[in-house]
């Protein structure tokens, strides 16, 4: 008698609304098209964003600044280069987006404004490697076919 009284409900009653099913897939399909947007479904053989030829040539200087107590700070001096967390959707006429510090090679972090502080790094030598890259992408910019970025090393005594 339970049985037959269970299996009247779940006959009558799907266990998922309908509506919920189609929420559920539209969701999907927006996070799908945001994520490939944002860059984690690009072509594996596309590392570099190439700039328009015809948009104004940006650059890159940096400086490395250190304290007494072993504070590394670099100072990115950009030219047609914006500094953004969120880009603007149209496509722009300068550069937009934030930095990627590299220590040694390795990847440090991000930077979304021209001042960025390493923190103390331990008495060394570092090589400090700043790349401009786009926010939607990530990937690093290139206009004409070569990298915006910088390297300097740096001694801690």
């Amino acid at each position: 008698m339970v049985s037959e009284v269970l299996a009247l409900k779940i006959k009558s009653k799907p266990w998922i609304p309908m509506h919920l099913i189609i929420i559920s897939m539209f969701m999907a399909l927006i996070l799908l098209l945001r994520f490939e947007s944002a860059g984690l479904f690009y072509d594996p053989d596309q590392h570099f964003q190439e700039l328009p030829p015809d948009s104004p040539e940006p650059g890159l200087s940096l400086n490395i600044v250190t304290s007494a107590k072993g504070e590394v700070t670099a100072e990115m001096n950009t030219r047609n280069f914006i500094f953004t967390h969120n880009p603007r959707h149209e496509q722009p006429k300068i550069a937009q987006g934030h930095a990627h510090v590299f220590v040694n090679g390795k990847s440090h972090s991000m930077a979304f404004e021209s001042e960025y502080s390493l923190g103390p790094l331990p008495p060394g030598s570092y090589k400090i490697t700043v790349t401009l890259n786009s926010s939607r992408t990530h990937l690093p910019f290139l206009y004409h076919g070569l990298p915006i970025q910088k390297s300097k090393v740096v001694n801690i005594l």
